[in-house]
């Protein structure tokens, strides 16, 4: 009985402990993309918007406190198969950013 609720406790704490860490890495990106879509907008329209403060704010952590938290997690990697790393890391990414490109190019050359 005791084991049971230890082990519910425990598990209660690694899936809070997961979104805070899925939160905190979602912020990063949205400060990416913010990043890119403030200057391109600014670049475009030759002025900057309020958004520009946020963006220079944010400059020095949002990449680095991004692979920081990716980081956290290395040990759960490094453990497994090197042939399951590569199915669920390599091959997919390749399989879309493929993907990827042949829209892309299909509809910048037509």
């Amino acid at each position: 009985m005791a084991a049971t609720v230890t082990t519910r406790l425990l598990d209660a704490e690694a899936s809070a402990h997961l979104a805070w860490v899925d939160v905190a890495k979602g912020i990063c990106i949205l400060l990416v993309v913010m990043m890119h879509s403030t200057l391109g907008t600014g670049a475009a329209m030759g002025g900057e918007g309020f958004l520009h403060a946020v963006v220079a704010f944010a400059t020095p952590f949002r990449i680095p406190a991004f692979f920081l938290l990716s980081g956290l997690f290395l040990g759960r990697v490094i453990d497994r198969d090197w042939r399951r790393y590569a199915d669920l890391r390599v091959v997919h990414f390749a399989y879309f950013y493929s993907l990827w490109v042949v829209i892309q190019s299909a509809a910048k050359y037509g």
